[in-house]
């Protein structure tokens, strides 16, 4: 393999020369806002607006983040957005596991120098378009804040082709983790309703309240057994970020535990085609036409607003240590 270093090093120079069914509630602020169901038309080069950056994160593993991620993806898809799913679990990559999608080359070989993102570009289940991470590259999982910012700057292409950049973090508070919570347009958090996932979860909105004044978390339950259990617990969630951060989130949805889903993996499909009648999928179409209908305070800026943000939020973060 060669030296990752020198890949990026590589791009640093020619950058320089080219430079030289659910019961949802949902609270939205007083402010200026926008809806993704607004840009629902062709993408043309010259007139499409950038591309929307949603981070899907959450606080601990194994809460089936990349599995809405995934499936959400596909069902704004069929809603007429195209979508692309960006792998960004550095080093533990596994949309390419749901969508049984596994392109020749991967986010490794446009951190290298060695590919550009329009090589690695690969159509997944659903009419969507999936960017690969790399599984078991710890030098990707431990990019420096440098690097990430060279890496991100790649992936401005994906503006140019896409209505919405689904970006599939790792679980947890790692540094890279923050700077794609806080430089997203939005940011889907999902949790279980167990304890450790729950208080993982608030771990996630406390860090990134210490990095950014105000970022957008839109809380989504997986696995809640009923309706109700959904709802007790988005509301906690919500009740104690207010009470102890004085930090509104919004409740965007709850998914039911669905025996299709675990059966959908083991086949290697996004449940939301596999299974399009069950309970997860029903969950899953009612979150994505909520999210249509979520206002934000800005219009969305794409990769290259995300870009700027991480920037501005290093130097920050820089200049606060």
């Amino acid at each position: 393999m060669a030296d990752q270093a020198e890949g990026l090093r590589r791009m640093m120079n020619k950058r320089t020369k080219e430079q030289t069914g659910s019961a949802v509630e949902l609270e939205v602020l007083n402010r200026p806002k926008t809806k993704i169901a607004d840009r629902q038309t062709p993408v043309t080069a010259l007139s499409s607006p950038p591309a929307e950056v949603i981070a899907v994160t959450s606080g601990k593993g194994g809460v089936g983040k990349s599995n809405v991620a995934v499936n959400l993806g596909i069902s704004l898809a069929r809603q007429g957005l195209k979508v692309a799913v960006v792998d960004m679990d550095l080093g533990l990559a596994n949309v390419n596991v749901i969508t049984d999608v596994t392109p020749p080359y991967n986010l490794l070989h446009v951190f290298e120098g060695k590919k550009e993102l329009s090589d690695i570009i690969a159509p997944g289940p659903g009419n969507i378009q999936i960017i690969a991470g790399a599984t078991g590259e710890q030098d990707l999982a431990n990019l420096s804040r440098h690097e990430c910012h060279v890496f991100l700057d790649k992936l401005s292409q994906l503006d140019r082709n896409v209505d919405i950049i689904i970006v599939d973090t790792a679980a947890g508070i790692s540094e890279i983790v923050l700077q794609f919570v806080c430089g997203a347009d939005r940011t889907i958090l999902v949790t279980t309703p167990e304890p450790t996932a729950v208080t993982d979860a608030y771990a996630v909105i406390k860090a990134a309240l210490k990095r950014d004044e105000e970022p957008d978390f839109n809380l989504v339950v997986n696995r809640a057994q009923d309706i109700r259990e959904g709802r007790q617990i988005a509301q906690k969630m919500q009740r104690v970020s207010n009470d102890f951060l004085n930090f509104p989130i919004n409740i965007l949805g709850y998914v039911l535990e669905d025996k299709a889903v675990p059966n959908a993996v083991r086949k290697r499909r996004p449940f939301y085609l596999e299974y399009p009648d069950g309970r997860a999928s029903g969950c899953i179409e009612h979150v994505a036409k909520r999210l249509q209908g979520l206002e934000t305070d800005q219009r969305p800026g794409g990769f290259k607003q995300f870009f700027a943000r991480l920037l501005s939020f290093g130097q920050n973060l820089s200049e606060s240590i």
